[in-house]
């Protein structure tokens, strides 16, 4: 199991109302009595919105990935060292969404210690990760140029799925479609 972010509809109107309050009390003649406070609020906030829209992105590229190195063994064996990485990471975001669940309340939630650079950590090794499958899908491709009509989830399919010829065998149009 893992949690995952569903809507942030509510939290970014939050985050949008408070932040014009600042900005209002900030052109206010007596902002300077109180700079660091309203300061701080303002750090604070711009810190959860950047957590969040990290966390989003970082949730929609490990479902990716996690779809296609779980349990598809050619992926495994072909990208062996993305594999043991997307592990690593699979491990590392399933404990990190976990803490964020454990509080509910965004602003301590983001405020973690060390929760930023730890997305930040996740992001790049699963961009790289994503890399290197394109590179794998872009070899492919080479090696058998109508792969090149079908998409990247069908090929993933059909290479993870060879030695399945009726899974396989669905995708036959797509890749012969015009000849």
């Amino acid at each position: 199991d893992f949690w995952k972010i569903t809507t942030t509809e509510d939290l970014f109107q939050q985050l949008e109302e408070n932040m014009g309050t600042l900005s209002t009390i900030k052109g206010s003649k007596y902002y300077k009595s109180f700079q660091a406070a309203i300061d701080g609020w303002e750090s604070r906030l711009n810190l959860v919105s950047e957590v969040i829209e990290l966390q989003l992105q970082v949730q929609r590229a490990w479902m990716y990935l996690e779809s296609i190195f779980i349990g598809n063994e050619t992926i495994k064996k072909s990208l062996p060292s993305e594999s043991a990485l997307f592990a690593q990471v699979n491990a590392a975001y399933r404990e990190k969404t976990a803490e964020m669940a454990e509080d509910r309340i965004a602003l301590r939630a983001c405020s973690a210690e060390g929760y930023l650079e730890d997305l930040t950590a996740m992001d790049e090794k699963l961009d790289g990760i994503q890399k290197s499958l394109d590179r794998y899908l872009e070899q492919r491709r080479q090696d058998f140029p109508r792969f090149y009509f079908i998409s990247n989830a069908d090929l993933l399919e059909i290479l993870g799925q060879s030695n399945n010829p009726k899974n396989v065998a669905k995708h036959f149009k797509a890749c012969f479609e015009g000849v």
